[in-house]
């Protein structure tokens, strides 16, 4: 199971022996694979030959309660919802059966026969039974037909018909008591309305594999499908009937990623779980079971069969799990090819144990800064200013010959005007001037005038069109866009080679800079929203003052190896820091607007290297993140090689490394920065999101370095699209490919709007941080600003 030599032999078979336990086990007179057994809180059940076979979970050894009606081998049997009185449902071609558990065994104990209540007859071979959550009805699937029965009594209440394959599985939505979803082997699934007993909803085909499990996580108001060939879907079934998928599952590919993990010996990511969880979801194949994690798609832990030398069954052909509150997983199995059938006993607390024995048990990590620089932190750099020398005291003479010169070398000359051309009108007027940039910031304070101080926690998301803006008359591919600190500005960065600066609504001229030779792929804000930082593909960073039209520091080809893909401001606009190729470069900088007219070539403006650093096994860093709103010492970097890296800029070096983040290298890595505008738990800020072009958005706890949730919905198939974080960190948003922008609560899977309207793919977002707004780009060169 393992696969690793690092894990001592002896430690793994003691750990694997008080992880599972075989309770009890019987052998059949006939083979009992791919037959539905029941499992549930306190009993199970299994069919032998033309009888039913009940056992207390809790205490298998006791009496056997043998249940006899049918004349017909068992196909299929199904506990009820409630626990008094527990009903039990048996089927075969001849009748189905339903059986109060305990009033039987105490007619057994009388010494009476135990006596069922028919309410079906020659139904055809049922494969699947199933009580509603009232236990007032009882669904059967018999072939490609559906019968709703009368618990009670004998009586068919509908036949639904539609299913082009044998039907595998349906259940009751416990959130909706009148809708049934069914799967077939027509690999579709559809959605039923038993009031009216029409069809509401019909899937298309979801695998090239029949459908064969079907479970409901009423929690969420969510069903999953399981196919043969490995394959999970995660549905949200909503109250208009409409089904979205919201998370696609592919377990042959977790269970390689889980045992790599298990090599690499990252067992501090793996986090303790109970049966009942709202993410946890048991899976059972032939050769074993998986508890996966349904908000993030991953396997949180594996029990393999071939492990457990001492278990009867090394192969399994039909299952049911049942578990209630407690620290343990009761499973019933029967074999694929024998005749056995064994209840076995998951260990939960053992389990978790087993992923927290090799550990690590330093402090975890934290992106607020929680102790005190190093003397041998990069951070303590500090750029040394060049005094100014004091003018040399003039000896007398000198100071006679100075007399005798002309005195023309000031600070600043007059022209003559001699180079000037002769001027033609000798009065021009101004018509529609252009505005200085001092008037556009006029502008944008008078529009802004409505910003709230204090960003609106429970304000709704933004989801209404208010303004579209072209940027261009062309269509020009907008690369990037981010807010200033206060909200009120707005940096664009253009595929053009050129920037520009609107107010926050999007109203008025933008302000325009222009000087790169390539596109700009990078915008950044000081705190102060004084300077602004570009860096773009001709491998070129570029400082620049929001009141000026030239830069005032330039880093060029001899600091670029490579375009820099990331490139910020950080701790505190204290460093400039970017990336090129596999490496990140901390600059620490100084910023003098000053000029003298006669030394017009000489900038005053500097920085200097304070620190490089290499991430690992990679050609290229994709993307680097690092927070700049308050002191953090790490630095998020992630590659081409599709891995992680985590860097503590405190002590100098990378601290952990995650392979295999995605499926595909990370494109953009989200933190939750926050907003000056509103206070968030300072454990939020640990929080932050990756994105990969084919394999959606991942949520990640730093203090794990965990997947926590998992994000699809949208279209990322071939373009880089960017998310975006609210600074309440209650929303998320993301590009996508079909002209739409997806918007999620972070605590759920299923996206609460879809922004349309777009005529290109949308490329990159910004939220504001003053106020619920939200601004969406396009590869066509379109601004679209939503509010709630």
């Amino acid at each position: 199971m393992w696969g690793s030599t690092t894990i001592h032999q002896s430690v793994k078979n003691d750990y694997l022996k008080e992880i599972i336990t075989e309770k009890h086990c019987v052998q059949s007179s006939t083979p009992l694979s791919h037959i539905q057994l029941a499992c549930c809180w306190k009993y199970c059940a299994f069919p032998c030959d033309k009888q039913v076979c009940v056992w207390n979970i809790h205490n298998p050894i006791l009496q056997t309660l043998e249940l006899k009606g049918h004349h017909q081998s068992i196909t299929a049997l199904a506990f009820g919802n409630h626990n008094e009185p527990t009903l039990l449902c048996s089927a075969a071609e001849d009748y189905v059966i339903t059986w109060d558990v305990e009033a039987c065994r105490m007619s057994l104990q009388q010494g009476l026969n135990p006596r069922g209540n028919v309410v079906g007859t020659l139904l055809g071979k049922v494969l699947y039974l199933c009580f509603s959550p009232d236990d007032q009805t009882l669904v059967t699937c018999a072939d490609n037909k559906i019968y709703v029965l009368n618990c009670k009594q004998e009586d068919i209440l509908a036949v639904l018909e539609g299913h082009l394959g044998v039907v595998t599985a349906a259940e009751f939505c416990p959130w909706q008591s009148n809708i049934l979803v069914s799967i077939s082997e027509d690999r579709t699934f559809k959605v039923w309305d038993l009031t009216r007993n029409v069809l509401l909803y019909q899937s298309p085909v979801l695998s090239g594999s029949p459908l064969l499990s079907l479970c409901m996580d009423n929690r969420v108001n969510q069903f999953i499908t399981g196919s043969a060939n490995g394959q999970l879907d995660v549905f949200t079934l909503l109250h208009g009937q409409q089904c979205r998928r919201v998370l696609h599952i592919d377990l042959v590919k977790e269970q390689q990623k889980y045992y790599c993990k298990i090599q690499q010996k990252l067992f501090a990511f793996c986090y303790s779980f109970t049966p009942e969880s709202s993410s946890s979801l048991w899976v059972g194949t032939i050769n074993g079971l998986f508890n996966i994690n349904l908000a993030t798609g991953e396997i949180d832990a594996a029990v393999h069969f071939e492990d457990h030398l001492g278990l009867s069954i090394q192969t399994a052909g039909s299952y049911a799990i049942g578990s209630r509150n407690t620290n343990k997983v009761f499973c019933l199995l029967a074999s694929m090819f024998g005749k056995h059938i064994a209840l076995l006993e998951v260990h939960m607390l053992e389990l978790a144990k087993m992923c927290l024995q090799y550990s690590n048990k330093e402090e975890p990590l934290s992106i607020i800064a929680r102790s005190s620089l190093l003397p041998t932190s990069p951070l303590n750099y500090e750029l040394k200013q060049k005094k100014k020398s004091k003018p040399a005291e003039h000896s007398q003479a000198a100071a006679n010959s100075i007399k005798d010169k002309p005195v023309v070398f000031h600070t600043k000359v007059k022209s003559s005007g001699y180079t000037a051309a002769p001027r033609l009108n000798m009065y021009t007027p101004k018509v529609n001037p252009p505005k200085s940039v001092s008037s556009v910031m006029k502008e944008k304070t008078n529009s802004l005038k409505g910003v709230s101080k204090e960003y609106p926690l429970n304000s709704l998301a933004p989801s209404r069109l208010h303004t579209r803006v072209a940027v261009s008359n062309q269509p020009t591919p907008i690369c990037c866009i981010q807010y200033s600190g206060d909200g009120k500005l707005l940096a664009v960065g253009l595929a053009d080679k050129s920037m520009l600066v609107y107010n926050s609504s999007l109203i008025g001229t933008p302000t325009v800079f222009k000087g790169h030779d390539g596109a700009v792929n990078c915008v950044g804000w000081t705190q102060n929203d004084k300077w602004l930082l570009t860096a773009s593909e001709d491998r070129s960073l570029w400082i620049w003052p929001v009141n000026g039209s030239a830069p005032v520091l330039q880093l060029g080809t001899e600091t670029f190896s490579k375009p820099a893909r990331s490139a910020q401001f950080y701790y505190m606009d204290k460093f400039l820091l970017f990336s090129s190729g596999s490496e990140f470069q901390l600059h620490g900088f100084h910023l003098d607007t000053s000029r003298d007219d006669i030394k017009s070539y000489k900038r005053k403006s500097k920085s200097k290297l304070a620190g490089k650093f290499k991430m690992s096994d990679t050609q290229e860093i994709s993307c680097l993140s690092a927070v700049n709103d308050f002191y953090s010492y790490i630095v998020l970097v992630a590659g081409t090689n599709r891995a992680l890296e985590v860097f503590d800029l405190n002590v100098g070096q990378s601290v952990v490394t995650v392979p295999d983040a995605h499926t595909r290298p990370v494109h953009q890595i989200c933190q939750n920065n926050g907003s000056v505008f509103c206070t968030q738990a300072s454990e939020s800020y640990n929080l932050f999101l990756t994105t990969a072009i084919t394999d959606g958005i991942k949520l990640w706890d730093l203090r794990t370095l965990r997947s926590v949730r998992r994000y699809e919905g949208h279209h990322n198939r071939c373009h880089p699209c960017k998310i975006a974080l609210s600074p309440c960190g209650r929303f998320l948003v993301t590009g996508s490919e079909d002209k739409c922008a997806y918007l999620f609560e972070l605590g759920s899977n299923n996206f609460v709007h879809k922004l349309s309207g777009h005529t290109e793919t949308v490329i990159t977002l910004a939220y504001s941080s003053s106020a619920p707004k939200l601004i969406t780009a396009t590869l066509d060169g379109k601004l679209q600003l939503f509010v709630p």
